[in-house]
C-alpha cells in the first residue's frame, strides 16, 4: 500500500471551510472512482492552521497513476485560495485499525 499525504500551511477559517467542501465533495468522489484507492483522511489543526489529507493506494502504480488528477485539483486550491500544497508519497509498511475505528 502506498499513501499520499498532502499538506496545507496557514489555512484560515475560512479557507478551511472551502478546502474541507472541496475535499469532500470535488476530491474524494473522483479519487473513490480512481482505481486502486484505498481510503482517505483529512486531518486539520485550528490552532497551527495546517491541514492535512493523506489518501490511500493499492500499490506506487495506483498511487503515481493518480498523481495527475490530484494535480488538477491542487492547482485549482492554489487558484481559490492562493496556498501551495506539499506533496509527498510513502510506501505503508504498517497500518492496523480496529473494526470499529472511524
Amino acid at each position: 500500500m502506498h499513501a499520499r499525504l498532502v499538506r496545507y500551511e496557514d489555512v484560515s477559517p475560512d479557507n478551511w471551510e472551502i478546502g474541507r467542501n472541496w475535499f469532500t465533495e470535488d476530491y474524494l468522489p473522483v479519487a473513490m472512482q480512481t482505481d486502486g484507492f484505498s481510503g482517505a483522511y483529512l486531518l486539520h489543526d485550528d490552532e497551527r492552521m495546517c491541514t492535512v489529507s493523506v489518501t490511500l493506494w493499492t500499490d506506487a502504480e495506483t498511487e503515481a497513476a493518480s498523481g495527475e488528477a490530484v494535480q488538477q485539483h491542487l492547482d485549482a486550491w492554489e487558484q481559490m485560495t492562493g496556498i501551495k500544497a506539499s506533496v509527498e508519497t510513502y510506501e505503508v509498511v504498517f497500518a492496523e485499525l480496529p473494526a470499529r475505528a472511524v
